[in-house]
């Protein structure tokens, strides 16, 4: 058995730190090895290694074992790499100091999310769940080359498994838990099954999962000591619904097509508005009526307030997808194409308070068709790879924002609710050419050259209205009545140069240059005609990265280095407007800012049951040039650290797998660090709460696996940290909000394999 406990001994450890893919080999004297690491950053099947990029990669058994059920679950595991949510409403994503923090239609992502290669680009379609997946990719830096605009910061890859071409098999998984609270419970179940319908030609591989959760979060009507709990709302509770068939047919030796769907369905109450004072429990929420008396803000995480007894957030996604992929002797021609439909609709408490002051609530309908075709050609000594891109989106978004009684606006409106009214209708046309040629020139070296051109049309039908009683005039310049139509195209022109040199028969070192591109887009929810016209020009980046991949010690170590550098121009910032009569988000451009960093993954066999791995990221990201308003010193940003971009970040961990009777058990334990990071660009102001400190978390898992059947224990945030993963800045310095990250959670995952 000490053969099998080798295998699994690297399969177990695939949680921790760089996720290893496959299993070891064996040498003959009985030594285990680190095998071949096999990814698709570069649009072909290529090892780790020889990729000469910063890529973190996870298989599914590593994603199983840790008890990580999304895309966002990977982050704390993956060097300079932050994703925060705000419910299933949005999720967002920073590699390397770069994201956007925006969930409406009028901007893009900047890490673009891809499924089997196909673009996700709404917020609350990019954390998708884990199902069939075969391997999750996580490529750092801009891809702009081969996927295009909004990778500016970076790309998430996953592949799906593919149908079963010989033998029928199965899974079966129930997987139970609770949180710190024994009585908050969650649930999930799935079941897989993949075989052939007509052996080596026809096959087809499905899923079907829920999960429910009793949510962490209680919610007061209002402040202690007369708040009630609210029995039908529950911060973090979630009830869903997901599944997935896949559909593979080789009719001939050469042709291959694919086809899928995939349909998910999330009902939650979302992740409540958690009001926060900075500890000043005189400051009063924003936009009561000073009338009121004050009711201090409760100050445990775990508990919030809300007036709203209605609130929800629901999210519908339904994905088409197909491929087809003709290979000759000379070449292979690809197409990938699909379609999405994606909706959801919200209403939030917007003041966290259990006054009747603003309540929050839209509705949007996205939908969405992309292709690209893709012409393959190699030989002994070459690679070139051509392709056209081609996309469309339509976005209907509706936002009501609610002013109720106890705010100050109602005695204005005589006593009304006010009621302000968006209604935007968004179209957008992505078009792209582009290639990307690999030559050997030596035995030691290789030169890698890309281009893409891009070209993106936008169009915005953006309408304001309200019930304001008297004359609107009086609400010029504060909450304005419009209807207007916005358009605009941008094109851009990425390029990318890449030397690598074999160093060594196991080590590789490389040099790449590249450009990245983030289309503009407009504002969202303005309160005036101005705001509403003011269009946000695109991003451009220079990348700049030296690196190393090595492996030593008989293929028992392995060690990948990155050192960068990033330029941006013109990058996209969030920030507030309070000059209105309701706080809004605006976003603006900044001029200028500088991205320094190291990046270090390392895995090591110690014997044929233990393992470790380590990774550890350094980052320096700054604003070089930036007056938040023009004018008015103290809103200098120039020198000050962009946001959620920790200037260091570490991760340890260890695996061990023995046998046990006639199967095997196998152990991890894994520890995280973050440094502490700023939430916003301002970074002077600690009563608004921007600086988030630093943060150390634990991981467990323990696994047994006999026959069929395997049993998996896990553990997160084992020491029951208390940290937010997003907050909301109320615009004004008076408040912001909190949403807090699940306390501990244990779960218990039950497994039945079936294959003949």
């Amino acid at each position: 058995m000490a053969n099998s406990v080798s295998v699994r001994v690297v399969c177990a450890a695939a949680l921790m730190g760089e996720m290893l893919l496959s299993p070891v080999n064996v040498y003959a004297q009985g030594k285990a090895m680190l095998e071949e690491v096999v990814v698709t950053a570069r649009k072909r099947e290529e090892s780790l290694q020889d990729v000469p990029l910063s890529v973190t990669a996870y298989s599914a058994d590593s994603l199983d074992a840790a008890g990580y059920s999304d895309v966002a679950s990977v982050a704390n595991s993956t060097p300079n790499m932050e994703m925060q949510s705000l419910g299933p409403l949005a999720t967002f994503t920073y590699i390397r100091g770069i994201g956007t923090r925006r969930f409406d239609s009028g901007v893009d992502q900047s890490v673009g999310t891809f499924v089997d290669g196909l673009y996700r680009g709404r917020t609350y379609t990019t954390n998708t769940d884990l199902l069939m997946i075969e391997r999750v990719e996580v490529l750092k830096g801009p891809q702009g080359t081969l996927y295009g605009k909004n990778t500016i910061g970076g790309a998430i890859s996953l592949t799906t498994k593919t149908p079963e071409l010989t033998q029928w098999q199965g899974q079966l998984r129930y997987e139970p838990g609770f949180y710190e609270d024994s009585s908050d419970t969650f649930h999930s179940q799935s079941l897989y099954i993949s075989g052939p319908i007509v052996d080596d030609k026809l096959a087809v591989a499905a899923i079907i999962a829920a999960r429910e959760s009793d949510g962490y979060q209680d919610v007061l009507d209002e402040e202690p000591p007369g708040g009630n709990l609210r029995r039908d709302v529950r911060g973090g509770d979630e009830d869903s619904e997901s599944g997935k068939i896949k559909v593979q047919w080789l009719p001939t030796d050469s042709l291959e097509l694919t086809l899928s769907a995939n349909k998910s369905d999330i009902d939650s109450t979302g992740d409540v508005f958690k009001a926060n004072d900075g500890g000043d429990s005189t400051r009063r929420p924003f936009l009561i009526n000073p009338l009121l008396p004050n009711r201090p803000i409760v100050n445990d995480p775990r508990v919030s307030v809300s007036n709203n007894p209605d609130q929800f957030s629901r999210v519908a996604v339904t994905t088409y997808y197909g491929s087809i992929k003709w290979t000759n002797d000379l070449a292979t021609l690809r197409w990938i194409g699909g379609r999405e439909k994606a909706e959801f609709g919200s209403e939030n408490d917007y003041d966290g308070t259990g006054y009747d002051i603003a309540v929050n609530d839209n509705v949007e309908k996205a939908r969405q068709q992309s292709h690209e075709i893709r012409l393959e050609i190699s030989s002994d000594k070459w690679d070139l790879l051509l392709g056209a891109y081609y996309n469309t989106e339509d976005v209907r978004r509706k936002e009501a924002l609610e002013i109720g009684q106890d705010s100050l606006i109602a005695p204005l409106n005589l006593g009304q609710r006010l009621v302000a009214d968006f209604d935007s209708k968004f179209s957008v046309e992505s078009r792209a050419i582009f290639g990307q040629f690999s030559w050997q020139l030596s035995d030691d070296i290789d030169v890698t050259l890309g281009l893409r051109n891009s070209v993106d049309s936008k169009e915005a039908d953006v309408t304001s209205v309200n019930n304001f009683v008297l004359p609107k005039i009086a609400l010029t310049g504060v909450l304005e009545e419009y209807s207007i139509n916005l358009d605009d195209e941008w094109e851009s022109t990425d390029t990318l140069l890449s030397v690598s040199w074999q160093a060594f028969e196991d080590g590789m070192v490389y040099a790449t240059y590249s450009t990245g591109y983030k289309s503009g887009g407009f504002q969202w929810i303005a309160m005036t005609e101005d705001n509403a016209r003011e269009i946000i020009e695109p991003e451009y980046v220079d990348n700049y990265e030296v690196g190393a991949k090595s492996t030593w010690l008989d293929r028992r170590l392995r060690a990948n280095l990155a050192v960068f550098r990033m330029d941006y121009r013109d990058l996209q910032v969030l920030t507030y407007n309070s000059d209105g009569l309701i706080p809004v988000s605006v976003s603006e451009n900044a001029a200028e800012s500088r991205i320094n960093g190291v990046e270090l993954d390392a895995v090591g066999l110690l014997s044929s049951r233990w393992m470790l791995t380590f990774s550890f990221a350094y980052l320096d990201a700054v604003y070089e040039d930036y007056i938040q308003e023009p004018g008015d010193p103290s809103t200098q940003r120039s020198g000050n650290q962009m946001p959620r971009a920790p200037s260091s970040t570490a991760s340890l961990g260890v695996v061990y797998t023995t046998d046990v009777a006639s199967g095997v058990l196998n152990a991890g334990l894994r520890v995280s660090w973050k440094d502490s990071f700023y939430w916003e660009p301002d970074n002077n102001n600690p009563k608004r709460g921007h600086e988030e400190p630093e943060l150390t978390l634990l991981e467990a898992n323990i696994g047994y696996e006999v026959g069929n059947v395997s049993l998996n224990l896990w553990g997160k945030n084992l020491t029951n940290e208390v940290y937010r993963t997003l907050i909301v800045d109320a615009g004004v310095d008076v408040q912001y909000f909190d949403f807090f990250a699940p306390p501990r959670s244990i779960g218990l995952q039950l497994q039945y394999n079936w294959q003949p």
